[in-house]
């Protein structure tokens, strides 16, 4: 009796795993390691599902300057831009190691939101951020 309750709570929980995954609503981070500061946030992971964001107030006059470098070695990571009205003014979509820089011009006064979406990637980022003045 002992051997049949745990194979039906193994199956139970496979099942409820399975459609948290399908929904979209499961968040999987294994092997994170995160540091973080005030304008960068640096992570590795072995998996990474979900996203990880960060708010910069900023003003109109003055420029985000980002700074992104990626090791991707499966799955997909996504790097984003929105402005204090949910509009997104940036993002890149990387498959494989990359790094970079991008400016933008400040439009609107308020929150701007970092985000890093990962979907079933391996690997790290490390991605800083900074207000300029434009000019």
């Amino acid at each position: 009796m002992g051997q049949k309750r745990g194979i039906l709570m193994a199956s139970v929980l496979t099942v409820l795993l399975a459609m948290m995954l399908s929904c979209g609503q499961a968040d999987v981070r294994l092997g994170w390691v995160e540091t973080s500061a005030q304008s960068q946030v640096k992570a590795t992971y072995t998996e990474f599902t979900g996203k990880e964001t960060r708010t910069v107030r900023a003003e109109p006059g003055t420029i985000l300057y980002l700074e992104y470098d990626a090791q991707v070695n499966k799955g997909a990571l996504h790097l984003e831009v929105d402005d204090p009205y949910g509009e997104t003014v940036w993002c890149v979509s990387l498959c494989e190691d990359c790094g970079g820089t991008k400016t933008l011009p400040v439009a609107w006064a308020g929150c701007y939101t970092i985000s890093v979406r990962g979907e079933g990637t391996g690997g790290g980022f490390d991605l800083k951020w900074d207000q300029k003045k434009f000019g």
